[in-house]
């Protein structure tokens, strides 16, 4: 059944159908992959990678890894950083992107601004020939006997991609839109078939003391990002408390699973674990989602009184 499953959604991918981007449950702490337009908006150096292992209770599992870096320059009103992300398969296709978003900032009141930020880059996607499995490949009685016969298809594939976005911080509320692959690239490889648009929006509030600045305070973070892309859609929304160095949360993505976090935050230093269960027609036999994200933040500067209340991944 776990090989069934895994070849039904191989074959999706490497047709004319398109697969959907990956999307991080830590999403707060994918900053330049949710949204270009969060580029710098840490006001400091800023270093993260995330690791996302997608079922591993089927043979060949999928596993994103996102790695990135921003800073402002400009005296703030401009952030700048680079993207790297690949995205495998089942190793049967690698997906790698690479990206340089660049933000500019719009200040309004004090406390409040506008980020509008661009992320072109390169697309380069790899099919592993030696990973294929066809029908006409496995006898009905004895399984499968026979070698797959010489395909003519190129197993890599080239493209420019550009992405956007807008993100705001009024006070003590974040939130923004983005849209990827304004650029159309191909995606399968049977056919013109064109990755469609991918729009995102995120949302979070943050609701007590900074902790930060205000030890042995309990601070509660709502929090919300909606997905669309062709036919899929996606809605996941949940709460972290965060009290010290250590922080807990709960979400729930819409029909598909239930969510715990945890994590720690040091001055400089944020790591958080986070396990999905699924719940939806998979069920868990899936094993689930496993997801590592780590951030480093250089030295910042002071905190003004009326500037955003930033919680660089919650």
């Amino acid at each position: 059944m776990k090989k069934t499953l895994l070849f039904s959604l191989l074959s999706l991918c490497i047709g004319g159908a398109n697969a959907q981007d990956p999307v991080f449950t830590q999403f707060h702490s994918s900053s330049l992959w949710l949204n270009p337009a969060l580029t710098g908006n840490a006001d400091a150096m800023r270093l993260s990678n995330n690791v996302r292992f997608q079922w591993p209770g089927i043979s060949g599992y999928y596993n994103t890894q996102a790695l990135s870096f921003d800073m402002p320059v400009l005296r703030d009103r401009l952030g700048a950083g680079f993207l790297f992300l690949h995205d495998n398969a089942a190793g049967v296709i690698h997906t790698y992107r690479f990206e340089v978003p660049v933000a500019v900032r719009l200040p309004m009141a004090r406390g409040r601004y506008v980020q509008i930020g661009v992320s072109p880059g390169l697309l380069y996607q790899h099919l592993n020939m030696e990973k294929l499995l066809f029908g006409d490949m496995i006898d009905p009685r004895r399984g499968l006997i026979y070698p797959v016969g010489p395909l003519v298809i190129n197993p890599d594939r080239y493209s420019f991609d550009l992405s956007a976005g807008v993100s705001f911080a009024f006070d003590r509320l974040l939130g923004g839109f983005s849209a990827s692959h304004l650029a159309r690239p191909r995606s399968g490889y049977f056919g013109d078939s064109r990755q469609p648009v991918h729009y995102a929006l995120h949302a979070a509030a943050i609701l007590g003391k900074i902790p930060d600045e205000f030890p042995n305070s309990l601070t509660v973070v709502p929090a919300v990002q909606y997905h669309a892309e062709d036919n899929f859609r996606m809605l996941h929304g949940g709460i972290t408390f965060m009290f010290n160095h250590f922080s807990l949360g709960l979400s729930y993505r819409e029909s598909d699973a239930a969510i715990g976090t945890v994590g720690y935050r040091a001055k400089r230093f944020r790591v958080g674990y986070s396990y999905d269960y699924t719940i939806s027609k998979l069920t868990n036999v899936t094993g689930g989602a496993h997801e590592l994200a780590v951030q480093y933040v250089f030295r910042k500067k002071e905190t003004v009184p009326g500037e955003p209340a930033f919680l660089d991944g919650f």
